[in-house]
């Protein structure tokens, strides 16, 4: 069914980003969330076709290509949204991870070949740098960053920016939105750069290093995947359906110093082989088993990256120019903060899964549409009939 569309009547939640556009652009802004969260098809054309009220695709797409934004990101914004949702919590992680979105096509801005970790193989797409907070009330996506190749960079005519460069901006934006606990980063940013910086502002962080990155323990050079095979004396502890073991040492690290490392493996109960050893750097003094409680809590952004994918076009949008990419990035963040706020304000939402919320909001916009459509034909009630299903046909 189509819905009926009065963006005044959506979400007090979109009036935060009010000033972020012209008048007209906001309406475009909101319908572009609202078919973010209802519409199957996650095209622009997708998104304009399930509104009864319909205008010039075209017009989405300029919104995203052209129309100024008085703003390039929404951070300040969020922080509103969340502290009038009192979303923010005393304690706090923040994840710094990245995505790959595979596309189809020679003439889509920004796109490369990058190598995914998670096929072993290289795939042609946007690689994104992903960041978010989970707060008391779960994960909430911050900033999604598109990286571009330099040799990219120059044919598109951008400065370019490593994706530690990136990252780093990241984290300076979000330790003045709202200072973290504890940062959680995957291996891919262990770097020199991001270790003095979380230093250098007293930031309690958890980092997951390479196998092939070397140390010094007891005037003698290492190597994490050797010295693994030789550990002895481990804690053995039980989380869950898996059993760990682990062991932790003060490593010199010849680029950023001494540092306490942390190796653990797992397996799940009743099976007898280990998983391969993972290593974890950190500046953090608290039990073995803890740590790894508090680096649980990284993989939470990867569920993240699988709703936004399937539920909310994050790697579905087909726009060619990388200004509405980048645009559409900010929007997908946007659209699930939103529906984590409506679960923090209806207290029992708190048990669904995204796709539930998505399919509770698109069945109180279908209701309202009903209801609408039959006030306005009251005296007419086969009219209102004939009209919804002639909305339907056309859809």
């Amino acid at each position: 069914m189509k819905i009926y569309f009065e963006f005044e009547q959506w979400l007090s939640g979109l009036n935060f980003f009010r000033e972020c556009f012209y008048e007209r652009s906001y309406e475009l802004f909101v319908r572009y969330l609202t078919g973010l969260l209802l519409s199957s098809n996650k095209t622009v054309d997708g998104l304009n076709s399930i509104f009864m009220q319909q205008t010039d695709q075209s017009n989405l797409n300029r919104f995203l290509t052209e129309y100024p934004w008085f703003k390039s990101d929404f951070t300040d914004e969020l922080k509103r949204l969340f502290k009038s949702r009192s979303v923010f919590s005393s304690f706090s992680y923040f994840i710094l991870d990245d995505t790959l979105l595979e596309k189809i096509g020679k003439h889509i801005e920004s796109a490369g070949i990058h190598f995914d970790h998670t096929t072993n193989d290289y795939v042609f797409g946007h690689q994104v740098v992903t960041s978010g907070y989970v707060f008391q009330s779960g994960f909430y996506p911050f900033l999604l960053e598109l990286y571009t190749k330099e040799e990219q960079c120059l044919g598109e005519k951008l400065v370019f920016r490593t994706k530690v460069e990136i990252a780093l901006e990241i984290l300076e934006k979000a330790i003045e939105f709202h200072k973290p606990s504890i940062v959680l980063i995957d291996s891919w940013y262990c770097t020199q750069e991001i270790i003095r910086f979380l230093d250098e502002r007293g930031i309690q962080y958890i980092i997951a290093s390479k196998s092939n990155r070397v140390f010094v323990y007891r005037n003698k050079w290492e190597k994490i995947s050797e010295y693994v095979t030789t550990i002895q004396n481990l804690t053995t502890f039980i989380r869950g359906d898996y059993q760990y073991q682990a062991k932790s040492i003060l490593a010199y690290f010849e680029d950023f110093g001494e540092k306490r490392l942390v190796f653990v493996r797992r397996r799940e109960i009743g099976t007898k082989e280990y998983e391969n050893w993972n290593s974890l750097l950190t500046n953090i003094d608290v039990p073995d088993e803890t740590i790894v409680g508090f680096f649980s809590n990284r993989f939470i952004i990867e569920e993240f990256h699988k709703d936004a994918k399937q539920h909310l076009g994050l790697g579905k949008s087909q726009l060619r120019k990388r200004r509405g990419v980048v645009k559409h990035l900010h929007l997908v963040a946007v659209g699930y903060c939103l529906l984590k706020v409506a679960a923090w304000v209806k207290r029992k939402w708190n048990s669904f899964s995204i796709p539930e919320r998505i399919r509770r909001i698109k069945d109180y916009f279908e209701k309202s549409t009903l209801i609408k459509t039959f006030k306005e034909n009251e005296d007419n009630i086969l009219g209102a009939i004939n009209q919804l299903f002639a909305q339907n046909r056309k859809s």
